[in-house]
């Protein structure tokens, strides 16, 4: 009966001192549709849906835009490239306001319903996850034009 918490012990700290390192090592890690929840730019789009208007970050209207031009199949550079460019049209529309209503855009809103009926209940959550990784990775990111170089450009080269 004597070695019986030794070997309790060992056990306990077998399972325990490995989970401390890890956490240590990688700090949390939280589930990353969560972190997409947390997301607030400040830039919003009225979204009609079936319990009424509701304002949704533009982030986070990316990602449930994203089903309707992106295959889930799709390689992750390629969502992120595509997040990139549906976030630059969504600003682009938006301008200098910081609300714009979802009938003012062309795409179809993916509800919690929507990628249900689309990819099933067991497989829903992961090809919805895909999409909003790929908006995370490059939240923020906007393609941008400079008019002033192009011009400054064109006018070195005509001299």
């Amino acid at each position: 009966m004597k070695v019986f918490p030794y070997i309790l012990a060992a056990v306990v700290c077998a399972i325990v001192v490995p989970c401390l390192v890890t956490f240590c090592v990688n700090g949390r890690q939280g589930d990353e549709t969560a972190s997409l929840e947390r997301i607030s730019t400040g830039r919003d789009v009225l979204v009609q849906t079936k319990a009424g208007n509701e304002l949704v970050d533009v982030e986070k209207y990316i990602a449930h835009i994203m089903p309707g031009i992106v295959d889930a199949s799709a390689d992750d550079s390629y969502l992120q490239a595509q997040a990139v460019a549906l976030r630059t049209k969504v600003y682009y529309a938006m301008g200098d306001a910081t609300v714009i209503p979802a009938s003012e855009l062309e795409f179809q809103y993916y509800t919690e319903e929507d990628y249900i009926a689309k990819w099933g209940r067991q497989n829903y959550q992961s090809v919805k996850a895909r999409y909003e990784r790929a908006v995370i990775a490059t939240k923020g990111k906007i393609i941008e034009h400079n008019v002033n170089d192009q011009l400054n450009k064109k006018d070195q080269d005509s001299n």
